[in-house]
């Protein structure tokens, strides 16, 4: 067996050299998930098409479940969805 198929180097798991995208399709996560504080929102714009068809409707993260709602809003003129964190 040739050491040329061989793989590594290893790392340690907490190495912090490390970067990684998360959400889907390799996106970094939206910081407002954790930024938004009990009562307020914050909003992500796309087109009255999508709202109309529920497409692009954001995606609660599993660790924020429960805490937030979604609707599809306009605000300024632009059509997206409202994101609001419930109030404790």
């Amino acid at each position: 067996m040739s050491d040329s198929n061989a793989v590594g180097p290893f790392y340690d798991e907490n190495d912090p050299s490390f970067t990684y995208l998360g959400g889907k399709g390799g996106k970094a996560p939206n910081p407002n998930w954790d930024l938004c504080t009990p009562g307020k929102s914050f909003f992500i714009p796309c087109s009255l098409e999508d709202v109309k068809h529920n497409r692009k409707r954001p995606g609660i993260p599993v660790r924020h479940q429960g805490k937030f709602r979604t609707q599809g809003a306009s605000y300024g003129g632009q059509w997206g969805y409202k994101v609001t964190r419930k109030s404790i």
